[in-house]
């Protein structure tokens, strides 16, 4: 046999379509029994539409994550240089400075608090005591006398895990 003869017999891809549309007897496009759909042509189109389906609720977790992580950015805990009130979660607009307007008194006062989370006893504590230190120094806690810094690092995570246990069987004892 000649290559002419073998590509003969061989065919095309519209003779293969037209023979198979001819065993579905001419009833819809699938190349399944009766017209319908293969498996094959089902799990593709399934798979495709919960690709979609992904692809949706991650735009929308993302979308929603990225508005609170922006919210919570733009949320301080701040306190006043000279009286000491607390401003907890209060919430900044870009581009704010420090010191920053009170807005009780009018007077450029606010900055950051640092947070100790130490008890006197030399355990952790889940709710802090928020202290102004100025910037470069450092002052011992209201709370524990521990002293305080700028960025004032956490207990032991180890430490927290207690306080927080303690917290909650706390609660259940009421």
């Amino acid at each position: 046999m000649t290559q002419t003869q073998q590509q003969e017999n061989l065919g095309s891809l519209v003779d293969d379509f037209d023979r198979s549309r001819q065993a579905g007897k001419g009833k819809g496009t699938g190349g399944g029994p009766g017209g319908m759909p293969s498996k094959s042509v089902i799990l593709s189109v399934v798979a495709f539409a919960c690709l979609i389906g992904a692809g949706v609720f991650a735009a929308r977790g993302l979308r929603s994550e990225s508005a609170s992580l922006e919210r919570w950015s733009q949320e301080h805990t701040l306190i006043d240089m000279e009286t000491g009130e607390l401003f907890v979660n209060m919430r900044l607009p870009d581009g704010a400075t420090f010191p920053y307007r009170n807005p009780n008194t009018g007077s450029v006062t606010l900055v950051p608090a640092e947070p100790c989370q130490w008890t006197r006893d030399g355990r952790a504590k889940m709710d802090p005591t928020w202290v102004y230190v100025p910037e470069g120094q450092s002052v011992p806690c209201p709370d524990c006398g521990r002293r305080v810094v700028g960025r004032n690092p956490a207990p032991p995570v180890e430490l927290l895990v207690e306080a927080l246990e303690r917290e909650q069987a706390a609660k259940r004892g009421r």
